[in-house]
């Protein structure tokens, strides 16, 4: 079992457990890529075992981020146009070299196959739930644990709650049923959603070192409120 090096979220959280698929989610420029980082680092410290990232953002602002990975058996992998079938193949071989974890950041552009194409909402729930579904079985097939970081969208939580939801309400967003509307949530076995009151006023600084201020669970979901 890993940890997060995060004390407060690991006492909720429970670890980090081969098989599991996790997904950290929140809204935008709340600091998840930074979070994620921050957890890769220590759980590479941890841990001789390889750990994978693959980064599937197209802002260069996130590749700069990359530069705070600093351990050895951690190997970043940075392609906008990855598919699903290369991750599968690349986890299969680093297998042994005893791959331990991957993370995904962000995992639901992974079954987009054409990046050109306009797709309608059906068919991006539809490339969400095979995402998922792949994820749980390369995690399952392999005995390693996922970690997938997944941005939520405003209208999607409109659409879900059937009205329109202020960004800043988490409490009501966590209490939603996220089968119809967000597949990659919805088939993970856990989720951690990140919560920063300052989100619209300061974007994460990329040098930053994220602090938790609280951490609870609503509806089965873990909050991480950060401090601001």
């Amino acid at each position: 079992m890993l940890n997060t090096g995060y004390e407060v979220l690991d006492n909720v959280l429970g670890g980090i457990k081969k098989k599991e698929v996790i997904v950290l989610t929140g809204y935008s420029h709340v600091g998840k890529t930074t979070f994620i980082i921050n957890i890769i680092n220590n759980i590479a410290k941890q841990t001789d075992g390889k750990i994978l990232y693959f980064c599937t953002s197209k802002t260069e602002l996130d590749k700069l981020l990359l530069e705070k990975i600093t351990m050895d058996n951690v190997e970043i992998i940075i392609d906008p146009n990855i598919t699903m079938e290369n991750v599968k193949l690349k986890c299969e071989e680093e297998i042994k070299n005893n791959l331990v974890l991957v993370v995904i950041d962000p995992a639901q552009y992974l079954g987009i196959s054409d990046n050109t194409k306009k797709y309608t909402y059906r068919a991006i729930l539809e490339e969400e739930s095979f995402i998922s579904k792949s994820l749980n079985s390369i995690a399952a097939d392999l005995n390693i644990a996922i970690i997938g970081v997944y941005e939520i969208h405003r209208h999607r939580i409109t659409k879900a709650a059937e009205e329109d939801v202020f960004t800043h309400d988490y409490k009501k967003i966590l209490n939603l049923k996220f089968d119809k509307h967000f597949p990659i949530l919805h088939n993970s076995n856990k989720r951690i959603f990140l919560h920063r009151d300052d989100r619209h006023k300061h974007k994460t600084p990329y040098t930053y070192n994220i602090n938790i201020k609280e951490v609870s669970v609503i509806n089965n979901n873990i909050l991480v409120c950060l401090n601001k």
